[in-house]
């Protein structure tokens, strides 16, 4: 899963402007998984990922309690976590399928 350096600085900053700490947004978007073909590694970075974004998504205030910035940084995780879980079951699958 590749993004453009524009993508990364404009998730980057609409994170920030949700109030999530730059540190804890460049940690998440470091961790975009980068899948191979060992599903070791992939599940690891995956879960790692995936852990990360619950923990941003987690420190937000409930649905019906967030502001603008806040909503629209909550589906930016949920879509980049929902998409890497996608890939990874593709992947998975094709492993699968292969042997």
């Amino acid at each position: 899963m590749t993004c453009s350096i524009d993508d990364a600085a404009n998730e980057k900053s609409l994170l920030e402007k949700a109030g999530f700490a730059a540190n804890d947004v460049s940690e998440w978007l470091a961790a975009v998984p980068e899948l191979g073909n060992d599903l070791s590694s992939d599940s690891a970075m995956c879960v790692k990922f995936w852990d990360l974004g619950q923990r941003l998504r987690a420190k937000l205030p409930r649905r019906i309690q967030r502001v603008a910035n806040e909503s629209v940084a909550c589906d930016l995780i949920h879509r980049k976590n929902g998409t890497s879980a996608s890939a990874f079951w593709v992947s998975t699958s094709k492993r699968s399928t292969a042997g």
